[in-house]
């Protein structure tokens, strides 16, 4: 093993260098130590081992290009839950800076994930940069297959890295973050083909006071429950996604993403082709499920190819459940199309929203909500599905080519069924054309059972079998009945 130490100075422009939104402490003096490569991955991975161990807080270890750091039972005692342990302010990357090194544990090893980042003498904060985390798996009721942030104030950045293959028992097959961990953010990163045994969070299940991914694609990860890509436990959690990808994650809830309540900034991002699927009661969410319980948007994204399955399922593209008042989401310059619910009973093969709160707002601007389909019996609302005690307002919005189909399926455009005295729909702008569904008694273009604001622009026509009629309310702008 041969471990090189050379001493620098920090300086302005290093500290201005740094990412602003990780604020690890970073001493006056900090060191690059070597992580040597070897034939040999297992001792390339004790190399690394040692050097994490020799590093003092603020310092950088540096891995060889392309290198393998390997893990088994010969450099992980049995008794080890972990193969490397950070408990200072790390810095973890390539010599290049550039190309990417991996960071493995053997598939023939015993159970061990990969990174924990933990607190001794001092709380662990770890920045990784272009390596790939391989292959961990936690013993039976673990978390954080890949790497786990087990103690308060624990924080976490990577940047261009990438976290892969990874499983845990419970929660966060790739990363799990602990309640009241201090920060998680996620740059340029891949997480990919991650796992949860029995619980949620295939790729990310996060806890922490924020959450930031930026320019990152989650894919082919897999929940056991909730939030195939990413799980957000924590109320209190602030969720910032922008320029991201969540494509072929799976889950029974939320196959994209499931946020429990926190509050959630989505902009410039593609969920596409996701699965929520729920044997029994039916998946919801199969692109992203959303309980509101802080203010929440979406601006200029796709949620496409979604499906929600079983009977019962709701939300193939989104799923919107509301019961804290006063909440608001906000959806706007959004594609919602291609989605799908498949099973007796579904709802919303575009968009299904289930509000208890009379004093919540849901807003869709700019958007369209096109081409979506559920498929079952007794099935309703293929584009949009509203069973809501707070105002849903739509502004500017076209809702279009939307299909239902099955014996009994209602209304391929919206299908709206106010939940108590106070709900509101509010129209400004909207186009509801060429939405099909079963033969009558009911439209294929809106069904209401409450009164439409109208603040002018709206139209319904093309719809088969009808446009409004059958429906219990039929507004004024709806003049073009068959």
């Amino acid at each position: 093993m041969n471990l090189q130490r050379s001493t620098r100075a920090a300086t302005v422009g290093a500290a201005l260098a740094a990412i602003s939104l990780f604020t690890a402490p970073t001493p006056a003096h900090a060191a690059t130590i070597a992580a040597d490569c070897n034939a040999n991955p297992v001792t390339a991975g004790t190399n690394l081992k040692n050097a994490i161990a020799s590093a003092v807080s603020g310092d950088t270890v540096t891995l060889v290009d392309y290198c393998i750091y390997a893990f088994n039972d010969s450099n992980v005692p049995a008794v080890d839950e972990s193969a490397l342990t950070i408990d200072k302010t790390l810095t973890i990357d390539t010599v290049s800076g550039a190309n990417t090194a991996t960071i493995r544990r053997i598939k023939t090893a015993h159970d061990f994930r990969i990174i924990n980042i933990t607190t001794g003498e001092e709380t662990g904060h770890l920045t990784l940069n272009h390596a790939t985390v391989q292959f961990g798996t936690t013993l039976d009721g673990g978390e954080g297959g890949g790497i786990n942030l087990e103690t308060t104030g624990t924080s976490l950045q990577t940047n261009n890295a990438t976290i892969e293959g990874n499983k845990a028992s419970r929660r966060g097959g790739g990363i799990f973050a602990v309640l009241n961990s201090g920060s998680v953010e996620l740059n340029s990163t891949v997480v990919r083909d991650n796992a949860t045994d029995t619980n949620d969070g295939g790729g990310l299940y996060t806890n922490a006071a924020t959450t930031d991914v930026n320019d990152c694609t989650f894919s082919e990860n897999r929940a056991r429950t909730g939030g195939g890509g990413i799980y957000v436990a924590n109320i209190a959690t602030t969720l910032t996604v922008s320029g991201s990808t969540f494509k072929n994650n799976t889950a029974q809830t939320g196959g994209g993403l499931l946020v429990v309540g926190g509050a959630m900034d989505m902009s410039n991002t593609v969920i596409t082709n996701n699965l929520a699927s729920r044997p029994g009661v039916g998946g919801a969410g199969g692109g992203l499920y959303i309980t509101v319980g802080h203010p929440a948007s979406i601006t200029d994204s796709q949620i496409t190819g979604n499906k929600a399955t079983g009977n019962g399922a709701n939300g193939g593209g989104l799923n919107v459940s509301v019961s804290e008042a006063n909440e608001l989401l906000t959806v706007a310059n959004t594609d919602i199309s291609g989605n799908e619910t498949i099973g007796a009973g579904s709802h919303g093969g575009g968009v299904a929203i289930d509000g208890f709160s009379p004093t919540s707002t849901l807003n869709f601007q700019n958007s369209t909500i096109s081409g979506n389909h559920t498929a079952g019996d007794n099935s309703a609302g293929a584009g949009l599905y509203r069973f809501d005690a707070g105002t849903t307002s739509l502004s500017d919005v076209s809702i279009t080519d939307n299909t239902a189909s099955g014996t009994g399926a209602q209304v391929g455009g919206v299908y709206s069924d106010a939940l108590g005295n106070n709900s509101e729909l509010v129209f400004s702008g909207v186009s509801i054309t060429d939405n099909t569904a079963p033969a009558a008694p009911a439209p294929g273009g809106l069904y209401t059972d409450t009164a439409v604001t109208d603040n002018g622009g709206n139209s319904v026509t093309g719809n088969s079998p009808t446009n409004c009629t059958y429906s219990p309310v039929v507004p004024g702008f709806c003049t073009s009945l068959p």
